[in-house]
């Protein structure tokens, strides 16, 4: 991007909103940063201490509150600790002139000798290290890889600013390997603020197409689309097996609101890969994890083809005849849908396609991953006969866990029914994989989303504020000391975290800990938090 470019008006509006949004997001309004806030946490335990007194007459309160003024809430205030502007680390892409950058946080104070400026390209890097001489502040500039330096500089940021210019598929350089590299390596602190902005997907000629099947690929298995398509789920998601392009109603639909897709996708991608995907992979590729988890190798593998099977001709007239159970409901299992359409759907070396079936951690396959974890954290459908595959992924010693743990409100508890949801065996899944996986979940309500035009091309700025939770997963026992149940505070302060998290992960996350919920969700003060629509900035 030119000098010109980047300094034009617009682009200065955009930059100095987002920066400040994400400064006073983690300093002066740090308290609304985590996704479990301490008012947020208070409410909805209250409104459970009120429930079971009203139904039961019996007084939680009492064995409850001290547990959490004693233990969860010192916890808690560890690990979501204040911060000043001074305090905060920012990495930024430097281009050639990192000055406007740098100077926007200076005046939110962030000092300059907190910022890391990296650029890539040798001649723009010479261009910064002349404007940076010039003023004499002290920047660190580093000339080389921001993929490479996640990698392999240990340091965690505040404030991480990737302006990739690019689109977020494909074009040189290309942004999917530094996001992967970013959350693998861990290098946003717990509670941070991601910025990105992109260029809008190429739609113009036969990439318009080649978009389209991208966006297919993730959204074709999902209830969750920018726009609706009247087919069945299961229709939709079938139809990349057509042979022509120009006969697929859903391609075409998504072709025609190319532009509404992919600005979703940019959005929901990076929160779900950051919250679901990267830990589910962390997990597989964790060899002790992978023991404690899952089913012996041979037994596993024999688990997901069964339940991955398709037969080898398509009845037209029965079309789900002979599939195995995960290909009956694509909506129940998105990401392993979203993997088979990629390795069908789109060209060997598409970078989304790479992604999903080939990229390894400790030569643990993301595709690898997602297929297992989604067995595993749908145990409950072993309880019928064709889902007797989601029992057979697991290792009998955490097949146990997920079949005895008993919540104070499972079925058979004495409260069974008191609060809005049945839990089910997939809270215990998302608290282990987090616990080993160190999630990154999003705050919906601090979710800054824009849009703008850099000269004549249209461009795309997120701001996703980052909460780990681990003043929830801290709590979480190892599933070898899980037993049959856990002491009442702990469970009940376990399950107003989740409620509270999935809050916010209702409408951008809508796996993550499904059915925790204590109070419904129209009850008044109990709604579910939904990522702002794009602001156009002009």
């Amino acid at each position: 991007m030119s000098e010109n470019l980047y300094d034009q008006p617009v682009k200065r509006r955009v930059r100095d909103q987002i920066l400040a949004h994400a400064v006073r997001s983690l300093t002066v309004e740090r308290e609304q940063a985590p996704l479990v806030t301490e008012e947020a946490f208070m409410r909805t335990l209250d409104y459970a201490c009120r429930l079971v007194k009203q139904v039961t007459g019996q007084d939680i309160e009492e064995v409850v509150k001290p547990f959490v003024d004693e233990y969860w809430l010192p916890i808690y205030l560890s690990r979501v600790s204040s911060r000043s502007p001074t305090d905060l680390q920012v990495l930024m892409l430097s281009g050639p002139n990192p000055l406007n950058d740098i100077i926007a946080l200076s005046e939110l104070g962030v000092p300059p000798h907190n910022v890391w400026a990296v650029e890539a390209d040798r001649d723009e890097y010479l261009k910064a290290v002349q404007s940076l001489g010039e003023s004499r502040l002290p920047i660190r500039l580093y000339c080389g890889s921001l993929q490479e330096f996640f990698a392999v500089v240990p340091q965690q940021f505040d404030i991480i600013y990737f302006d990739g210019c690019g689109p977020l598929l494909g074009g040189k350089p290309q942004t999917l390997p530094v996001l992967r590299e970013l959350f693998i390596n861990q290098r946003l602190a717990p509670t941070s603020a991601l910025i990105t902005n992109f260029c809008a997907a190429n739609m113009e000629g036969n990439a318009s197409r080649k978009w389209a099947k991208r966006m297919m690929t993730w959204y074709a298995a999902r209830y969750e689309e920018p726009h609706d398509f009247s087919d069945l789920v299961a229709e939709r998601a079938e139809s990349h097996r057509m042979s022509n392009d120009n006969e697929n109603p859903y391609l075409e639909h998504v072709e025609s609101h190319l532009a509404d897709y992919y600005s979703d996708f940019v959005s929901r991608f990076i929160i779900e890969f950051a919250s679901h995907l990267l830990p589910w992979w962390r997990v597989l590729a964790l060899q002790g994890a992978k023991k404690e988890f899952f089913a012996r190798p041979e037994n596993l593998l024999a688990a997901v083809e069964a339940s991955v099977r398709t037969p080898e001709k398509i009845n037209p007239g029965k079309l789900l005849d002979g599939f195995g159970h995960v290909m009956l409901s694509p909506e129940s299992y998105p990401y392993v849908w979203s993997t088979r359409i990629a390795e069908e759907l789109l060209e060997p070396g598409d970078p989304f396609r790479d992604l999903l079936t080939k990229e390894a951690i400790h030569r643990a396959k993301l595709g690898d991953a997602i297929k297992v974890v989604s067995l595993v954290r749908k145990f409950f459908e072993s309880n019928v006969e064709w889902g007797q595959h989601n029992k057979d992924a697991c290792s009998e010693d955490f097949a146990r866990v997920l079949s005895e743990f008993a919540w104070f409100d499972s079925e058979g508890q004495p409260w069974h029914r008191m609060f809005c949801d049945d839990p089910m065996p997939n809270l215990i899944t998302d608290l282990c994989f987090g616990q080993a996986g160190y999630p990154y979940h999003a705050n919906a309500e601090r979710q800054l989303r824009l849009s703008y035009t850099a000269k004549d091309t249209p461009m795309l700025s997120d701001v996703f504020i980052f909460d780990q939770a681990r003043y929830l997963y801290d709590l979480v026992p190892s599933p070898s000391l899980l037993g049959k149940e856990l002491p009442f505070p702990i469970q009940i302060v376990l399950r107003v975290c989740m409620d509270t998290v999935r809050r916010h992960a209702h409408v951008n996350c809508p796996q993550l800990f499904w059915g925790c919920a204590l109070a419904g969700f129209g009850e008044e003060g109990f709604s579910v938090h939904d990522w702002p629509e794009r602001t156009l900035i002009t």
